[in-house]
């Protein structure tokens, strides 16, 4: 079985997909950024050199946890960065969002436990009156998605 070709039922205001985040037609980006606010590698760098070529209504800084073990309130601080980044995009007057996979590269953060917080912060913002049309999981490779699908696929049950 490829990875790709495992799909399951999404929300309709949802999309998981691998891909470049910087060509991502949205109305803004979250940047994973660092606790300092400076442009750094990875997504960080990208979106900056992207830039200068897109209209965007909003460019977020996420800042999310490093991981610690877990017991260090990980968990609160990462949903945070996805429901705060959803807030500052509708009160900007986004309509659509696409996100990195926040805290899972360099800050260590387990990738599955990361999908499964960011489900839950997601969703529950999405109950909110602020709702936005579209939100995007953007992953670096297939392996990436097909896992975040999996999880999707087990919290669903």
């Amino acid at each position: 079985m490829r990875w790709k070709s495992f799909r399951l039922p999404l929300p309709s205001w949802l999309t998981l997909k691998t891909g470049d985040l910087t060509l991502e037609r949205v109305d803004g980006v979250v940047n994973a950024a660092n606790k300092f606010l400076q442009m750094g590698g990875g997504v960080d760098g990208a979106i900056h050199r992207a830039a200068g070529s897109r209209e965007l209504k909003a460019a977020c800084e996420a800042v999310g946890p490093r991981w610690g073990g877990g017991a260090k309130g990980e968990a609160k601080l990462l949903a945070s960065a996805y429901t705060d980044s959803l807030r500052i995009a509708a009160l900007l007057g986004c309509r659509s969002v696409a996100f990195p996979a926040i805290s899972c590269g360099v800050f260590g953060y387990p990738f599955e436990e990361a999908v499964l917080v960011s489900r839950r912060a997601i969703e529950a913002f999405q109950a909110g009156p602020l709702a936005l049309k579209d939100v995007r999981l953007v992953y670096a490779d297939e392996v990436a998605e097909a896992v975040a699908r999996a999880v999707w696929a087990q919290e669903a049950k």
